[in-house]
């Protein structure tokens, strides 16, 4: 899908502190002699280079043949005229090693960009089936000091906008680390217009954006009050345990490294631990809320886990992190670690996954969870990546639905705790799981080839239609073991009843099913015919508006037949 650029300046940029780029607003231009032919005069903003590439990424070789430039009135926009419209091309802050901007540590950062029309309508192209990853979206270089501290490295972020809605902004999550000297070192907007773009129209940008929300708070620990106990668990909300620095800002959350660790990588991560406030001997529950209007964003290699219990050294608490409405940003390609026990419970809010890279990775006893009449979609447009090893699972309440729309990742790397290199997850009455248009399943670098997402079929539904055939062979459905008879394979629910008779019954395979339904006088009320499918079948009947009573139900099938008595309570 194309989506139009309608980009206007949001209200919550008042909100920031400044931390602007050069020539922000694009309402700076000069007219200088084209980088690449010297004898050709080009229109352009100040302290920005505008270009393509040809290999289409923004730091591939430089294509010398194209001249970009601005209207020759500048505030219209850059001149399609100038481009090879069937490429990107990039618009690039002009930074240097003397120029680069530097950043507070341990802080959180937003990084926006805006365009809008100028003169007529230009729709771009969305998604990942581009060079890079990118077709359109913005990129965000952050240089920090290298592991040898002698040289430097690079923190990438980017936002891909969502293919399946109307976006009509670039922006992405930017943390800091805990180094002095964290640079804003890249800025660059690719633009990839869409096919049918007439070479007179223009595209004009309006802002380019990079700012630190008024304080960033922090999360160094998940320490639970006595008086927090509740039923099962320990319940906190993030504001109530986190460190605020602004007290007029309490909904951005940066979670910390819990003390400065070897360089930050994925061998050397850091975690944020939770307990009780009284440590105990036997394990506890922490249930830490995020609510509506709360952000989240984890520093790179940045983990949540429990924290040792008294007196062991190997068994933890468990810690869920409960989503009542908040944003959890994953603006790089970062892996966001559950495991030791830790669930991710979503109730309500989003996972933001702003690089196709970015993961969240379930093990060691992690679960993703989806709570009761709640609905998850799990990425958008093949953005980010779930990835499951032996131990985690997937938990669906009643009611609640489960759309992956981007890369499940099986890692059949087993462990000592959890030897069996399979994933296994139960899909029970009333829960959904839907694999996207953009989804897929991959278990490469998987100890084992034959690892599979091995699913209970107990009565839930699965749709994996959209699925490649590679895909859908790695998930096995396991459907429960019929009895030898075929009245042990039917049973009769919630009977007596007052309306809604309700049948379950466990099928060999896919076939035909009859029944009539007679009074006790062998009178016939009504008979019905429908298709099961192998494994767990629920089988409903409407009775509101019979007369109180026993009645006779005969269900008969290529199998056997059975006559199941039924109670009609009081009207």
């Amino acid at each position: 899908m194309k989506n139009h650029l309608t980009f206007l300046l949001l209200g919550c940029i008042a909100a920031l502190s400044a931390q602007n780029l050069p020539n922000y607003k694009f309402d700076e231009f000069e007219n200088i002699p084209c980088p690449f032919d010297s004898t050709v005069n080009i229109g352009t903003y100040k302290h920005w280079l505008i270009y393509q590439t040809l290999d289409d990424t923004w730091n591939g070789p430089v294509d010398s043949s194209q001249c970009i430039s601005l209207s020759s009135t500048p505030a219209e926009g850059i001149l399609l005229t100038g481009t090879d419209l069937d490429r990107p091309f990039f618009v690039r802050a002009k930074f240097t090693d003397n120029t680069k901007i530097l950043l507070q540590k341990n802080m959180l950062y937003t990084a926006f960009a805006y365009e809008h029309f100028s003169y007529n309508e230009v729709e771009l192209e969305y998604g990942l089936d581009c060079p890079g990853n990118l077709c359109s979206g913005l990129i965000v270089g952050i240089e920090v000091p290298d592991s040898t501290g002698t040289a430097t490295a690079m923190r990438w972020y980017t936002d891909v906008p969502d293919t399946t809605t109307n976006a009509v902004y670039f922006e992405t999550c930017v943390p800091t680390e805990y180094f002095e000297n964290n640079y804003l070192r890249e800025y660059i907007i690719k633009i990839k217009v869409a096919p049918g773009t007439e070479p007179d129209q223009k595209i004009r940008l309006y802002r380019a954006i990079f700012n630190d929300y008024n304080g960033t708070n922090y999360l160094r620990e998940v320490i639970a009050p006595a008086n927090s106990f509740a039923d099962t668990s320990f319940r906190v909300y993030i504001h109530e345990i986190g460190e605020i620095t602004n007290p007029w800002n309490g909904e951005n959350y940066l979670m910390l490294y819990s003390d400065v660790p070897q360089w930050p990588s994925s061998a050397h991560p850091s975690f944020v631990e939770g307990r009780p406030e009284i440590n105990t001997p036997d394990p506890q529950t922490i249930d830490l809320l995020l609510y509506s209007g709360q952000i989240l964003v984890p520093q790179p290699f940045t983990f949540l886990r429990g924290a040792l219990v008294e007196g062991s050294d190997s068994v933890r608490h468990r810690v869920n992190l409960i989503n009542d409405g908040g944003d959890i940003c994953l603006g790089g390609p970062i892996d966001f670690v559950v495991g030791g026990g830790t669930g991710y419970i979503h109730h309500d809010g989003h996972l933001d996954f702003r690089n196709r890279s970015a993961c969240m990775m379930f093990e060691n006893g992690g679960s993703l969870e989806v709570a009761q009449n709640a609905h998850l979609q799990y990425g958008y447009g093949g953005i980010g990546i779930l990835a499951l090893r032996p131990g985690s699972t997937i938990h669906l309440a009643k009611g609640s639905s489960l759309l992956i729309d981007n890369l499940l990742w099986l890692q059949g790397m087993p462990t000592a705790r959890f030897p069996d290199h399979q994933i296994y997850m139960e899909l029970n009455p009333g829960s959904t799981l839907v694999f996207g248009d953009h989804a897929s399943i991959i278990n490469n670098l998987s100890q084992y080839p034959d690892t599979r997402l091995n699913i209970y079929m107990n009565g839930g539904t699965l749709d994996d239609s959209r699925l490649s055939q590679a895909s859908r062979n790695l998930i096995n459905r396991i459907y429960p073991t019929p009895q030898t008879t075929f009245a042990e394979n039917i049973k009769v629910l919630q009977n007596p009843t007052d309306r809604m008779i309700r049948l379950e019954y466990v099928a060999a395979d896919n076939h035909l099913v009859s029944s009539v339904l007679f009074d006790l006088n062998g009178r016939k009320i009504g008979e019905r015919q429908f298709m099961v499918d192998l494994g767990l079948n629920y089988i409903q009947y409407d009775m509101e508006d019979l007369p109180a009573g026993v009645y006779i139900l005969q269900v008969k099938t290529h199998l056997g037949n059975v006559a199941l008595k039924l109670a009609k309570a009081t009207n």
